[in-house]
């Protein structure tokens, strides 16, 4: 008897051990089990796509982000434009200490909105990509608009996008810089579309052909596209009849020259013939300086658009002085000859004013 006793014991401690092990394991797998499905509820949940984005901004991959928020709800922001705004937002701020809340929602998205340190901080919209994965973006809404004129018949892209024609405004008018023509029979036409909230200036382009730009109004947001051009003749008539304008109010060129190279029948000429330039002091000695045509463009083959830039400098003997001078020119071809028909001044655009 003793020794069945003797046997029996380490038995069933050995029974007890291994019920132990199997029990431990059996937990072990449960709550792996267990973790991998909260896992998988928390990378199907909405939330989990908040988590990833201020990782990403903690990291600063606004590049990312940016693309993440085109998918989301593409938009006329540039890239630049968005990237900045991000950095105004988040740059310096611990990501950690955002609050958040669900705001709205509807069957393809979820709007939260954000608070930091007690204070309304923004809002983020979350939707699936085409993988199905709850991706997020921060809701911005511009307070720009821009009006973009384009040679009509051509299909305008804005961050390589086709805009919608329910954006187009006008078709088939005279662009702005020529309707101050009075015969505008000549004029080419374009299409007239408006991209509204804005962070800042969109980037254009035309679709199937990179040899456009744009130049930008100096007075408004407006945005004129037309095909680039190096021509040295076409460059050389910019300088030459900006020149002879602009020598006008300094009595270093007569009304009759600056008729001679200007559309007569026009606003702008209108207002320079009556310009009183008596005002302007003698000088012995005067000269223009640093001519320079940037972004220059075309909007049809006898029509022009561009910077021009100048300096000029006159002296008495005893006071002289050097100005910065910077207008926006349209030219038109009539006749073999480039004529000014409108000119806008703006000092900003000479390179000097910012040295």
């Amino acid at each position: 008897m003793e020794l069945n006793k003797q046997i029996r014991k380490p038995t069933a401690v050995m029974v007890l051990v291994m019920t132990a092990v199997i029990s431990i394991a059996i937990s072990y797998l449960y709550l792996n089990s267990l973790r991998k499905q909260y896992a998988s509820m928390e990378q199907d949940s909405p939330e989990s796509a908040i988590t990833e984005y201020f990782r990403k901004i903690s990291q600063k991959s606004y590049e990312e982000l940016y693309q993440e928020a085109e998918e989301i709800s593409p938009d006329s922001n540039s890239e630049e434009a968005y990237i900045q705004k991000l950095q105004s937002v988040y740059d310096g701020v611990n990501t950690d200490a955002i609050d958040y809340s669900l705001e709205s929602s509807d069957e393809t998205s979820y709007t939260y909105a954000l608070r930091y340190h007690n204070a309304d901080f923004g809002k983020l919209l979350i939707r699936k990509n085409e993988e199905g994965t709850w991706i997020a973006s921060t809701l911005f809404e511009g307070n720009e608009t821009w009006k973009i004129e384009v040679p009509s018949g051509l299909t305008l892209l804005v961050n390589g996008s086709p805009v919608s024609d329910d954006q187009m405004i006008s078709s088939g008018v005279v662009p702005d810089n020529f309707r101050g023509m009075y015969d505008q029979s000549s004029v080419p036409l374009v299409d007239i579309y408006e991209l509204t909230n804005l962070l800042d200036q969109p980037e254009v382009s035309i679709e199937g052909d990179d040899s456009y730009a744009v130049l930008k109004d100096v007075s408004s947001n407006t945005l004129y596209a037309g095909k680039t051009s190096e021509d040295q003749n076409l460059i050389q008539a910019m300088i030459d009849d900006t020149q002879t304008a602009a020598a006008y109010p300094a009595q270093d060129a007569s009304l009759a020259e600056v008729a001679a190279v200007s559309i007569t029948d026009s606003d702008w000429y209108s207002r320079i013939s009556t310009l009183e330039n008596y005002w302007f002091t003698d000088h012995s000695e005067s000269y223009f300086s640093n001519q320079s045509v940037t972004n220059l463009i075309q909007q049809s083959d006898h029509t022009a658009l561009a910077y021009v830039t100048m300096d000029y400098y006159a002296t008495n003997g005893e006071v002289e002085r050097t100005w910065h001078c910077g207008y926006q020119v349209s030219l038109i071809n009539l006749d073999g000859s480039w004529k000014i028909a409108q000119m806008t001044v703006d000092q900003e655009l000479n390179p000097a004013m910012t040295e």
